[in-house]
């Protein structure tokens, strides 16, 4: 039982362990959630949204049905260059930084559009920049992660991000019946 490597606690195997314990939710950690959190609130409310203001807009429901399909394609493509991209370390940084910009900046515009097709452009841009973001985003996490929590890191940030998509379409349907459509997206 000597020579099994399990058996001497005192040495390296016992690091795992100690690091589980101490400070697995970095400065670094928490930001990533926060982050998350607040951009899945974003655009999250302003997909759930989006049905409104089509209606105002006088589109045909089809049209919602398009803007989704053609966004999910988009995202999908931004996550395979995305992934790329993330490849290289100094560009990690700024592509997570302008994703998460440029997805706010997009569902904002939702509320200037004049029909559906400029709904569209919006969101083909804000998830095509969310999709590029992702793999970024998921390798810095793992920089600053320990190896020992990484996954309790992961954890955490997927729960934060799922806090945001709860909370996001909440607010929106609160906001909605008592302000107009277009300043939700503010």
């Amino acid at each position: 039982a000597a020579d099994h490597p399990r058996a001497d606690m005192s040495g390296p195997t016992r690091a795992p362990e100690s690091a589980a314990k101490v400070g697995w939710l970095t400065p670094a950690i928490l930001g990533f959630g926060i982050a998350s959190l607040l951009s899945d609130f974003g655009h999250e409310a302003g997909t759930a949204t989006m049905p409104a203001l089509l209606t105002v807009l006088g589109a045909a429901p089809a049209a919602l049905g398009l803007i989704e399909g053609i966004a999910d394609g988009v995202v999908s493509l931004g996550k395979l260059y995305g992934g790329a991209l993330a490849n290289r370390l100094a560009w990690r940084k700024p592509l997570t930084i302008a994703g998460y910009l440029i997805t706010g900046l997009a569902v904002g515009l939702f509320g200037l559009a004049q029909s559906w097709v400029h709904l569209l452009l919006a969101r083909m841009v804000g998830w095509l920049a969310k999709g590029l973001r992702g793999p970024s985003r998921a390798a810095m996490l793992a920089d600053v992660a320990e190896k020992a929590t990484l996954g309790r890191a992961i954890g955490f940030h997927r729960a934060m991000d799922t806090v945001g998509a709860v909370l996001g379409p909440l607010a929106a349907t609160l906001l909605l019946g008592r302000i107009p459509v277009r300043q939700v997206f503010l």
